[in-house]
Order: C-alpha cells, then sequence, then structure tokens
C-alpha cells in the first residue's frame, strides 16, 4: 500500500478535498487540512469512523509502498519485518584511519507507520447528478448547444440533480452487489507517525544440511 498525502484527523487528500460551507479545504499543515487544524490531532477518535483499533501498523522499504502488515503494535510489525529481512543491505566497516577491513553488518533499513486502511469501495459514492449534466454540456451535448443561449440543462435544481444522485446510487449499489464487484484502494485513508528503523538482521539460519 502506499502513503499520500492524508489529513490525519478527517482523513481527506490531495485528490479528495474535505468540503463545507468554506469550500474545499487546503493544507495547513504536512498531515494536517485547514478545516481540521484547530481540532486535536493527537486523538484518533477524530479521524470520522474510526476507531483507535482500526490503527494499524505496516512497513516497506521505500516511504511510499508499505507491503509487510497490518500488525496491532510496531513491536510486532519489527519482528515480522525483520523476520523478512526487509531492506537488507551489507554494511562494509572499515579504519577510519587506515582504511583497512574491519568487518561486515548485515543491517535491515525500512520505514513504519500507524494507518487505516481503505475498506472496501462504494462506487456509487463516485457519482454525482450535478457533474454529470456538466460533463453532457460540455462533451455529448455540446454541439447540440445553442452557442449563444444558456446552457441546456441549466434549469435543472440541485434538489432535481440530488434526487437523481440518490437513485442512481441506489442501482450501482446493487449492481455492484449483484456482480461481486470489488474495488481495493492502492492507499491508505489515514497515515501518521512515519519513521525509518534502521536494525541489525537477524542471524542466517542454516537450512537443513549445511554446515
Amino acid at each position: 500500500m502506499s502513503a499520500v498525502r492524508t489529513c490525519r484527523v478527517c482523513g481527506c487528500t490531495q485528490a479528495r478535498a474535505c468540503v463545507d460551507e468554506r469550500g474545499p479545504c487546503w493544507w495547513a499543515g504536512p498531515d494536517l487540512c485547514s478545516h481540521c487544524e484547530t481540532h486535536d490531532q493527537s486523538d484518533p477518535a477524530l479521524t470520522p469512523g474510526a476507531e483507535p483499533s482500526e490503527w494499524k501498523w505496516y512497513a516497506g522499504t521505500d516511504g511510499e509502498r508499505f507491503g509487510v502488515g497490518p500488525c496491532d503494535t510496531r513491536e510486532a510489525l519489527i519482528a515480522e519485518a525483520l523476520a523478512e529481512r526487509l531492506g537488507e543491505e551489507r554494511d562494509v566497516e572499515t579504519d577510519p584511519v587506515t582504511g583497512d577491513f574491519v568487518r561486515t553488518q548485515l543491517r535491515c533499513r525500512f520505514w513504519v507507520l500507524e494507518a487505516i486502511p481503505y475498506g472496501a469501495i462504494e462506487l456509487a459514492e463516485y457519482f454525482d447528478a450535478m457533474e454529470w449534466f456538466g460533463n453532457l454540456e460540455n462533451g455529448a451535448l455540446s454541439d447540440l448547444s445553442d452557442p449563444d443561449g444558456d446552457p441546456m440543462l441549466d434549469h435543472i435544481t440541485k434538489a432535481q440533480g440530488a434526487d437523481l444522485t440518490a437513485k442512481v446510487a441506489a442501482v450501482i449499489r446493487q449492481w455492484q452487489a449483484d456482480h461481486k464487484i470489488e474495488a481495493t484502494a492502492w492507499s491508505f485513508a489515514a497515515s501518521r507517525g512515519a519513521e525509518r528503523v534502521d536494525l541489525l538482521a537477524p542471524p542466517r539460519v542454516a537450512a537443513e544440511g549445511e554446515a
């Protein structure tokens, strides 16, 4: 999974800003949106729909993709990452004066963080009738509209758009359930506390029959 820039309070991202009467949010900090900057970000319960138990630990080698986890604790995650020899590298130590070889060490270097993965994605949440009307006017209906007149669908009210959104969304949900369409996000819904770990790799266990 990938860590994207995410508000640690509400979980919004650059691509999916939260919107209220002030309009869409903007970044007030590295992982805090403008709508949430007055909250106490240390409380995981402030993430809508998120209980503390939903936060899990993950590890990855590049700080972008996290393929190890989920684990309930940081300690359990590090133990799993070391068992997989995640990010293993061979360090060569030399004498700083003579430059002579001293020893080699195997170390595991990787990133860890706490995150909440996205749940099952409902495609119906991404349909908005008013946006669809706009796309029609700028696309399929553009050649049929009077270039000197009002937009063809300008008379449709927000209430009518909301009604259509609800009805179409219900059909999409049923269609997704009937056909067992699964959509899984590759990124996290929220993340926090990313840090790089540098540890001595565990001893290699000789395979059966090896000296």
